[in-house]
């Protein structure tokens, strides 16, 4: 168990944050992707709450990132990047490790009944646009249609919209849109990573990194019903890719130190944080799940 007591809290106190003891949730799993089983190459790992017993979690050549494993518990969907940089999504049974299907793009996010993906795929050559296709691998049809980069795209957990970046506007944003492809809103401007933004347990608010005075990114929280933002943390590190535990209570995400990511959790009630890995390697894209078992 690593949960070491970050010493950043030192500048949360300062800024006036009360820190009592971090109640730990150990009733779900943290996904990421991490190349430390071979420099550069990128796996997918699965870990418990508290950072313990990591292990791989899937076999494999590697190039693998981003996985969300289906409401039923059943199946997993992630990107899979080969050396020349072309991405697939790849749905696999996670029982016995056979892929049910793979089609073009990137970053998948399942429906809440599970029968359907969103994805970032390529509308001709070059220009990423969303796709929803069904959970068994049909009827994918494209559903935005803009010259800008549709890219990133989140599921919310009522099923009415689906939130995701562009830069249609300009800058790189935080938008929402019906899965049908009307009511398309931008909500604020994020940080233009590849990182998607991610729902709140209860659909109300959407985690994500945003550019901030010093050029670093940092965590906020994103009203999205009125696209107000705020802050989590005032605190001198690249922060991102955020993702909420089950319950909603904490953000496991990645913080950068002396050139180093880790992956860490927030507690948003009492702004602490744990570190939960602490790997030579790169360990990113962390996403929580209740599906593998405690």
């Amino acid at each position: 168990m690593i949960l070491k007591r970050f010493p950043v809290w030192i500048f949360l106190l300062v800024c006036g944050f009360a820190l009592p003891a971090l109640a730990q949730n150990t009733s779900y799993q943290v996904i990421f992707s991490s190349d430390r089983n071979s420099p550069g190459l990128w796996q997918l790992y699965v870990m418990e709450a508290d950072g313990s017993n990591p292990r791989r979690l899937l076999t494999g050549d590697g190039g693998d990132s981003g996985a969300v494993i289906a409401p039923n518990g059943q199946e997993i969907a992630f990107t899979r990047r080969d050396a020349l940089g072309k991405s697939q999504v790849v749905v696999l049974n996670l029982a016995n490790g056979r892929t049910l299907f793979t089609v073009t793009g990137n970053n998948p996010s399942w429906s809440p009944d599970g029968s359907q993906l969103v994805y970032a795929g390529l509308d001709g050559v070059t220009n990423p646009e969303l796709y929803i296709i069904s959970a068994s691998g049909f009827n994918n049809r494209q559903f935005t249609e803009n010259p800008a980069r549709d890219v990133t795209p989140a599921w919310s957990p009522r099923g009415d919209l689906i939130a995701f970046k562009s830069n249609r506007d300009g800058e790189t944003a935080l938008y929402v849109v019906r899965p049908d492809g009307t009511e398309v809103r931008q909500l604020v401007t994020v940080a233009p990573d590849q990182f998607p933004p991610v729902w709140s347990p209860d659909g109300s608010q959407l985690a994500v990194s945003r550019i901030v005075e010093d050029g670093r990114r940092a965590l906020h929280l994103v009203n999205a019903s009125t696209g107000e933002s705020r802050r989590l943390l005032e605190i001198p590190y690249d922060m991102f890719a955020p993702a909420y535990t089950p319950n909603g209570r904490s953000l496991v995400f990645v913080m950068i130190q002396n050139q180093q990511p880790d992956i860490y959790q927030l507690n948003l009630a009492t702004s602490e944080i744990s570190q939960l890995t602490d790997s030579p390697a790169w360990d990113w894209q962390p996403r929580t799940t209740t599906a593998l078992g405690g």
